[in-house]
């Protein structure tokens, strides 16, 4: 007799990898829309059709593999163990519970976020490109695997000590002791200054509205120390009270949680009737007045707290310990088969592996039912974006070659490399460890979106536009009215934060920035006074700039002084210099400018407009035009979701 963990698995490898690789682009499946009759070649109608045209499961299916199955593969791999341990321990979650479970959590959203309307929680899931089939399809996905980590955590569970003395201190108060406490607080109020306002004033305001507060709390105690009524000091002194009665605790015990240490042990130091010292908490100063405590040994409680406990179940750092126990150093590959064009179904031939998990394989369906679970619809309006632009550029005649892409592949690579990981490939590769991946699947999707990129840009170029008033208006960003083509040197001063303790007071943090503002700037107006002393810029350039890419030039600024790249000061500055004049320092971003004009010559408009014309026209565009592009052709298309996408 099979294990309901093995039927589950018969049952999704029968399915076919393309038929689940489908989902809806927006909204609810269209159940009055037949699917149909047309197949892909495996035997399967379409899952969609953009425009009227026929979007076959096959081509979404190896797009949502080529895009997320290396990403994806560990997450799948862990919760197919965890599924798998608690089918071989009999604790394999219910059809019932999934739904349960999904239910509450439904009930729970609806309830807390829309009032109860779900009619508008559906209207939310549309308007971000999600349906309701879809969310349930993920959520009970997720759920499963979630679901079995509990159960496997509740078998033979011990219910962990620190969770109970949590809870008796939840109940019963700091270390079992209850207390019933008048209180009084003195908010203080901090009044923003205007912009304006030196920073040295500002503080002294701050500081001087604490110490109003404080001080107004230690005549209040002094009061209560001479003998006056508590409550009566506090209504008098104009104190903030918690209620009428002047009770810090709303119900019989005062809570802990969420108060400073500082307050906790200034109380747990009080004497019945006794006033406490004033304590800065919550936003002003407390002067509190024990009335009575009583004290809860643990042992007392304790089978209570504990059946308290087993009957809630396991928390969630337990579940996590039990999921970690079951996936450290978990071993699993993905297989040439789950890349392969989708085939007719045949009863003589198995369905290939999609995945290798401690050296079992698992059916390309089993993944592919998974992947579109928890990934494809919100991964569908970008596969619906690169099915447009291929088809536009189709139109067009315009192609990105495989030597293309590659080539804009290894670019970006070596960019990455270079930026992100020091130049060393084996940090990335190690990166990519961490996460289950590996190169090649890290390339199978970089295709994908670069091909695409490509295209976009070509017909982002072929359509640009470029008229007489663009080459105007670059012409004066890159030039000024006086058409003044400038080519400078620079010293960069880094500001150098120091490594910060923790548990600094803010002021110490800003003592500390200020300081390290302070020291590049005095750095820096020692430089300008070495250069105007005839020290020569390329050496201290050399020797003292933080730019890198400048540094070994000189200081050289590579090609011509850009407006457009630096603030206006910055810029209006260079542009009031003459050859051999300095500048500086100004601060832009972490660092202080030096600055020196080394060439100018005047550049007319009618001798710039053949090139700014050529550089507008070949400009590449910005990601974000890149996006906007693929998010224009979507807007205009007619997505219709068939009702395949749901069998």
């Amino acid at each position: 007799m099979r294990s309901t963990r093995s039927a589950l698995l018969l049952a999704l490898a029968g399915a076919s990898i393309a038929f689940f690789l489908a989902q809806p682009l927006c909204g609810q499946p269209d159940s009055a829309q037949p699917d149909s009759t047309q197949e892909d070649g495996s035997g399967l109608p379409p899952v969609m059709r953009i425009d009227g045209e026929p979007v076959s499961a096959d081509e979404f299916g190896r797009w949502l593999v080529a895009m997320l199955a290396a990403r994806t593969a560990k997450s799948f791999a862990e919760g197919w163990v965890v599924e798998r341990e608690a089918d071989r321990r009999g604790v394999a979650p219910e059809e019932s519970e999934i739904r349960a479970r999904m239910e509450a959590e439904i009930g729970e959203r609806v309830e807390g976020a829309f009032l109860g309307r779900r009619e508008d929680w559906i209207a939310e899931l549309e308007r971000t490109g999600r349906s309701e089939a879809g969310y349930r399809l993920q959520r009970a996905t997720e759920v499963r695997p979630e679901l079995a980590a509990t159960a496997l955590t509740r078998l033979e569970r011990v219910v962990p000590e620190d969770k109970v003395v949590r809870d008796w201190e939840l109940f019963y108060g700091p270390q079992g002791r209850s207390y019933e406490l008048l209180a009084m607080s003195f908010p203080v109020v901090v009044v923003t200054p205007p912009a304006e306002t030196p920073r040295e004033r500002a503080e002294e305001a701050r500081r001087r509205a604490f110490r109003e507060q404080e001080d107004r709390a230690r005549a209040a105690r002094d009061r209560i120390l001479a003998g006056e009524d508590f409550v009566r000091v506090a209504q008098g002194s104009g104190a903030e009270c918690a209620n009428a009665a002047c009770t810090l605790q709303v119900g019989a015990r005062f809570r802990d949680a969420g108060w400073p240490d500082v307050f906790l042990d200034e109380l747990a130091r009080l004497a019945p009737g006794a006033p406490s010292q004033p304590v800065y908490a919550r936003g002003g100063y407390r002067v509190v007045q024990l009335v009575s405590c009583v004290d809860t040994p643990l042992e007392s409680v304790r089978d209570e707290l504990e059946q308290r406990l087993i009957a809630r179940g396991p928390e969630q750092d337990e579940i996590g310990r039990t999921w970690i126990a079951l996936t450290q150093g978990l071993r699993f590959e993905l297989q040439p088969g789950l890349f392969e064009p989708q085939r007719a179904s045949s009863d003589n031939e198995p369905e290939p592996t999609a995945i290798v998990i401690e050296g079992t394989p698992v059916p390309r369906g089993v993944f592919a039912r998974w992947l579109l679970a928890v990934r494809g619809e919100p991964m569908a309006s970008t596969f619906a974006e690169h099915w447009l632009v291929q088809r536009k550029a189709r139109s067009l005649g315009i192609e990105a070659t495989e030597d293309e892409v590659e080539r804009r592949v290894r670019s970006y690579v070596e960019r990455l490399v270079a930026s992100g990981y020091k130049g060393s490939r084996e940090r990335w590769l190690a990166y990519l460890a961490l996460g289950g991946r590996n190169e090649a699947g890290f390339l199978r999707e970089l295709r994908v979106r670069m091909r695409t990129d490509l295209l976009c840009e070509r017909m982002i170029l072929r359509e640009r536009q470029v008229t007489g008033d663009d080459v105007r208006r670059r012409w004066l960003e890159l030039f000024g009215e006086g058409g003044r083509w400038i080519e400078a040197r620079v010293i960069a001063v880094e500001v150098r934060l120091p490594a910060l303790e923790q548990g600094l007071a803010r002021e110490a943090v800003d003592a500390l920035v200020e300081q390290a503002e302070e020291d590049a700037r005095t750095k820096a107006e020692e430089l300008v006074l070495r250069l105007h002393e005839g020290e020569d810029f390329a050496a201290l350039a050399r020797s003292h700039s933080d730019d890198e890419d400048t540094r070994k030039r000189g200081g050289a600024l590579s090609g011509r002084f850009r407006p457009d790249a630096w603030p206006s000061e910055v810029a209006s500055a260079l542009e009031a210099l003459e050859p051999g004049e300095i500048a500086g320092p100004l601060r832009h971003g972490p660092r202080w400018w030096i600055f020196e004009v080394t060439r100018v010559k005047l550049v007319s408009f009618d001798e710039a407009r053949a090139e700014i014309e050529a550089e507008l026209r070949e400009r590449p565009p910005a990601a974000g035009d890149l996006a906007g592009y693929r998010n224009s052709l979507l807007k205009e298309a007619r997505v219709e979701v068939l009702t395949a996408m749901f069998r």
